[in-house]
């Protein structure tokens, strides 16, 4: 539906008059030169280049073709590009996750299906009527027999969730610009460890999160931290400069207001690309080396009731304080005859 194309030589096509040559004169071992076209480099090239560049594609600019200096997309088959756009599907590669959707096999992968599938049931004509015997399946006491009224309702609701009342084109200019994360032992779908995801999202949808101000949507309220970061972890530091480039903040939602992710997460799919361990072996690190004491860091920084006890130990008495102490910053409860980091849940989030 278009052809991208790069002009040949780019600046080097624009002749350069006497006057102007004089200007680009350059000395060797051997010689004395001067250009006879317009070099990279010259303060009035980018301009010049531009305007030539405006002049020749006319009233075509914006329309037929959209160009950024030499670099031109062109439409075909008469298409303007405002309608070129309209007529953009995404390929199935960005669709293979829903299309290779496993068929459930039990009532709790069930669950997880409908789940993604109600995320977006106001995009759907005829949800609840499409979706009924499937819900049926999950009801409690109900014996779980797959049949063809069902796998009839499960192939309908995954053309749905790929069809155009769902899929749009991104909108940088959007009011609101939202990225859920979730991870799971076996997959990332925008998805394996709860640190690591962010960084492998963030990188997979780069072009379209540079420059653009969002809230990544997470069920680990660890992650949290990452608002109010400190940490004296160098590998930890230099994960999260990396994420320094986006305009980001980050929100907990829990895990039952999650389902899309959580199915999408459970679910992968192989694709012709490099190994994600590959990928991000150098950010890999950063999860399985962090030190116990930041892991504990990262849950008390995000919890405000933590915080709040925190700076009340630290301003009371060591000897009223028998069953808390504070150490390098970290705040221990007294669990027996040993202290540890609190709240004691805060494991099941960090490790």
């Amino acid at each position: 539906m278009f052809i991208p194309m790069d002009l040949a030589s780019g600046y080097l096509q624009i002749p350069l008059t006497p006057e102007a040559a004089e200007k680009t004169e350059f000395i060797t071992a051997d010689m004395t030169g001067q250009f006879t076209r317009m070099p990279f480099g010259l303060s009035s090239a980018v301009a010049e280049f531009t305007r030539l560049m405006q002049y020749v594609l006319g009233s075509l600019q914006g329309k037929t073709v959209h160009n950024y200096l030499d670099d031109m997309v062109i439409t075909i088959c008469g298409s303007d590009w405002p309608d070129l756009l309209t007529k953009l599907r995404p390929g199935l590669k960005k669709t293979r996750a829903i299309n290779k959707y496993p068929v459930p096999e039990d009532a709790h992968s069930l669950r997880r299906f409908l789940g993604l599938a109600s995320f977006f049931r106001r995009f759907i004509p005829k949800f609840t009527l499409i979706a009924a015997p499937l819900g049926k399946l999950t009801k409690k006491g109900e014996r779980f027999c797959w049949g063809e009224e069902h796998e009839e309702a499960f192939r309908e609701l995954q053309t749905a969730l790929v069809s155009d009342t769902v899929l749009t084109l991104f909108r940088p200019d959007a009011a609101t610009t939202e990225l859920y994360t979730d991870a799971s032992t076996i997959g990332l779908g925008a998805i394996k460890l709860e640190l690591l995801c962010l960084v492998w999202s963030m990188k997979k949808l780069r072009q379209f999160l540079l420059g653009v101000r969002f809230v990544v949507y997470t069920d680990c309220q660890a992650l949290m931290y990452l608002n109010n970061f400190r940490s004296t972890n160098s590998q930890v530091a230099r994960w999260h400069d990396s994420l320094q480039e986006y305009d980001y903040k980050v929100k907990y939602r829990p895990g039952i207001q999650m389902s899309h992710v959580d199915a999408l997460s459970h679910a992968p799919v192989t694709m012709n690309e490099r190994d994600l361990d590959e990928e991000l072996a150098g950010r890999y690190e950063v999860c399985t080396l962090m030190m116990e004491e930041d892991r504990a860091l990262m849950c008390q920084t995000a919890d405000p009731e933590v915080a709040r006890k925190l700076e009340i130990v630290k301003t009371t008495p060591e000897a009223e304080n028998d069953n808390y102490k504070v150490e390098h910053g970290l705040l221990y409860r007294k669990h027996g005859d040993s202290f540890s980091p609190c709240p004691r849940q805060c494991g099941r989030a960090c490790w």
